[in-house]
């Protein structure tokens, strides 16, 4: 219980996680949606009220920063046991698994926190839509413990914090490529293409688009959309 008070006050009150891992993906969110809104009046990329490029960002920014979450599995462990102060951690009464799963499991809950923050920008402030909270609720808590694991894993595994951090972005963008949102689409054969179109964040935001597309007549306006997507995703 005492790790778990020591890394919720440090987790919660560092100024960087406050501003890179809840400000940085708001700022990133409100910023594209605001410059897609330039183009919706050419575009045409209202369905049944709701804004297409606003439901689309929003899922694919909370569960891409969900992964980049996994960075607060590895980011404190680094500083506390790969310097001189892991002596002085080490000497109390608590094992370095109790450090880490203490520090993994508040990283968790600070995930759970910023994706609902994103999730509500997107809905209350942009009209995206969100057809099923409890799916998307699913969603985010897997990977949420997902990214803690690795976190936890890069950490037993990379000798330096710069390695763990440039895994976290290979990770991350690996699944964009695999999913098909950069560069190409990738043939994974049936059993690869099912896993990676309906695992990755882009396959999410795409599904998600489709769901939205066949429920509606204005197909047109959505395809007009649609050439829009991977450039400005990339961006």
């Amino acid at each position: 219980m005492t790790t778990l008070k020591h890394y919720f006050k440090r987790i919660f009150t560092h100024p960087l996680n406050l501003l890179i891992l809840i400000g940085l993906p708001i700022g990133i969110l409100i910023i594209n949606i605001l410059v897609m809104q330039a183009f919706q009046a050419d575009i045409g990329v209202e369905i049944e009220g709701y804004d297409i490029p606003a439901t689309v960002l929003m899922v694919v920014i909370t569960i891409m920063f969900a992964f980049f979450n996994m960075s607060l599995a590895y980011d404190f462990p680094f500083d506390d046991f790969r310097t001189a102060r892991r002596w002085r951690l080490l000497a109390a009464p608590v094992s370095l698994t109790q450090y880490l799963l203490s520090n993994a499991f508040v990283g968790f809950v600070f995930s759970m926190l910023t994706s609902a923050i994103l999730v509500a920008v997107g809905v209350l402030f942009f009209n995206a839509y969100l057809p099923n909270v409890f799916v998307l609720a699913a969603v985010v808590f897997v990977f949420s413990i997902f990214s803690q694991l690795v976190g936890i894993l890069l950490y037993l595994l990379c000798p330096k914090k710069a390695n763990a951090e440039a895994l976290v972005f290979a990770i991350v963008f690996g699944l964009f490529i695999l999913s098909g949102q950069f560069m190409f689409p990738v043939d994974l054969g049936s059993v690869g293409n099912f896993i990676f179109g309906r695992s990755t964040p882009n396959a999410l935001a795409v599904n998600r688009e489709h769901e939205l597309a066949r429920k509606n007549e204005q197909a047109k306006d959505y395809g007009k959309y649609k050439c829009f997507r991977i450039g400005f995703l990339g961006a």
